[in-house]
């Protein structure tokens, strides 16, 4: 498994890579499993996390490492092929026509949102900026995270920044 982010360069392996369970699955593969692992680790059967693999493996995203005798039959062993991915630039910008003819709307808890904006800086402000931007989102999520709520669901916010 390489070190460095694996760039998503085609719909096609975006299409297999942004599904939740080969993603909670690509997590786990961080470190090698079986399918029978997989199985037990996301509570689903070894058919369907075989068939995941096999398709996390076809788009280059997982591959077999190895292989283990158990009870006279073959496993084999699957590793993530890097330990994190990321969408190309590209492949975002060419989705992001799609995005700016739907008129925006209010997501609700089991939407996903997607922000785009492009901020030009020149680079005496740009520490100013994204400084200002951290503690923003700091604030936000201390003003709406539910301290001991029962009846909560946790979202992950991931930005990144490039230059453009």
């Amino acid at each position: 498994m390489t070190t460095e982010p694996h760039v998503i360069e085609t719909s096609a392996q975006a299409t297999v890579l942004l599904k939740p369970l080969r993603i909670e699955m690509l997590r786990l593969l961080a470190e090698p499993r079986t399918c029978p692992q997989l199985a037990e680790a996301l509570g689903i059967t070894m058919q369907k996390a075989w068939y995941h693999v096999k398709v996390l493996e076809r788009a280059g995203l997982a591959a077999r490492i190895g292989e283990r005798k158990v009870r006279g039959l073959r496993e084999g062993i699957y590793q993530a092929s890097a330990a994190s991915f990321a969408l190309s630039p590209k492949l975002t910008e060419r989705l992001a026509p799609l995005a700016e003819q739907r008129p925006p709307t209010v997501p609700t808890v089991s939407d996903q949102l997607a922000l785009r904006a492009d901020v030009e800086l020149d680079p005496a402000r740009r520490a100013a900026f994204l400084s200002e931007l951290q503690q923003a989102l700091h604030e936000l999520a201390r003003r709406h995270g539910a301290e001991n709520a029962w009846d909560t669901q946790t979202f992950r916010l991931v930005l990144s920044c490039e230059r453009v």
